[in-house]
């Protein structure tokens, strides 16, 4: 959870676009807790 937000965090600064984010975000949720 927390190493993927961080990823995402990332991704998002250097500007990736909204889609990938929007695939990267479902499959962040989708990870067991």
């Amino acid at each position: 959870g927390d190493a993927i937000r961080r990823e995402w965090a990332w991704r998002v600064k250097r500007g990736e676009s909204l889609a990938n984010l929007q695939a990267f975000r479902d499959f962040a949720q989708a990870e067991p807790r």
